[in-house]
């Protein structure tokens, strides 16, 4: 193949990578907007159930309360945000980040240098390391777009382990604080319970926090 076909088409490889790079961008993004999405419908869902047992709750609290038992609620988008570990948590995500996309650019760059190299001395250069250069070129170029897939992969992984640990924390703390205030029930409403009648449900966020070790 000559010398200017070759370059023309590592140079169009080059764009291609970019370009496939900020379709990626664009799929993970539009993979956030739709988990958004199937979180908000759950959320609705959730509503629409709430709404329903607190219509039932509502017929019974009066009398029940009658016997001294008590009902709280709490919300966890003011204790999260406080933890020590969400904090360490966005650190270490930020840090990972970082080091993925780093180590990225390092690939980039590598493709770059080589693929300048190689159209330089293209025209020089025999036939069997010609071949061998440019089977180099492939793999590196392959190996960018491997390696990009599977850091967004790591990104997303990391950062749904990390919040599901943090909230399995906060409902150790929630159900902690039930059981010892023998609390019929503890209603979060991060959940999208629409309405809590705080005469009769006491909040127990600042309990949970207590309980946290945070303020």
């Amino acid at each position: 193949m000559p010398f200017s076909a070759n370059a023309t088409i590592f140079a169009k490889e080059t764009e291609l990578f970019l370009l496939e790079k900020n379709f990626s961008l664009l799929d993970t993004a539009i993979f956030l907007l739709q988990k958004k999405i199937f979180v908000v419908q759950n959320q609705l869902s959730v509503i629409q159930k709430m709404k329903r047992q607190i219509i039932t709750l509502a017929l019974i609290l009066a009398p029940i309360a009658m016997f001294g038992q008590k009902f709280g609620h709490v919300n966890s988008q003011l204790i999260v945000p406080s933890m020590p570990e969400w904090t360490q948590a966005q650190t270490e995500m930020q840090n990972l980040e970082k080091q993925l996309t780093d180590d990225l650019k390092r690939l980039e760059d590598e493709f770059t240098k080589k693929s300048e190299e190689y159209n330089s001395q293209a025209e020089s250069l025999p036939q069997n390391i010609k071949e061998r250069r440019e089977k180099e070129l492939q793999d590196l170029y392959q190996r960018m777009q491997q390696y990009y897939q599977e850091s967004q992969q790591q990104l997303m992984q990391a950062d749904q382990e990390k919040k599901a640990a943090i909230n399995e924390k906060v409902t150790a703390a929630i159900k902690a604080i039930g059981s010892e205030g023998n609390f019929v029930y503890i209603f979060d409403l991060s959940s999208g319970i629409p309405f809590i009648n705080e005469t009769i449900s006491i909040d127990v966020t600042d309990q949970v926090k207590a309980k946290l070790g945070i303020k």
